[in-house]
């Protein structure tokens, strides 16, 4: 994000919260979340599916981005904002743990979490 490791701009160190996020930073930081938990090969997104599809044959939508938002932080996603991701994944209400999409879709969830502003800004 254009920071250098122990090298702040000023004695007062960053910015830190919204100020310092502009267009260009908030592209930059959402292709780079997006693009790490995409990755269903990466050893961490792996250890995320496998404890979202614990013990489970089946998962609805609602606890299936449930179960994503707690992986990620616990984050909480507003009203408008799950509507939004609900729409977009135009996913069935209830998936099978043991498909070959199961992992894709878990993936695409957590893109579009990372890519929501409460993401963003927590």
């Amino acid at each position: 994000m254009g920071q250098q490791l122990l090298n702040p701009p000023t004695v007062e160190g960053w910015h830190t919260g919204r100020e310092w996020i502009d267009s260009s930073f908030l592209v930059e930081r959402i292709n780079f979340a997006s693009e790490m938990l995409g990755d269903i090969e990466a050893p961490r997104v792996k250890i995320m599916i496998d404890r979202i599809s614990n013990n489970r044959s089946q998962i609805s939508m609602t606890e299936l981005l449930n179960s994503c938002l707690y992986e990620l932080g616990c984050i909480d996603l507003k009203g408008p904002s799950r509507e939004i991701l609900f729409e977009e994944l135009e996913a069935k209400d209830i998936v099978d743990v043991d498909s070959d999409e199961f992992s894709s879709l878990v993936a695409q969830v957590l893109r579009l979490i990372a890519a929501s502003r409460e993401y963003q800004f927590a």
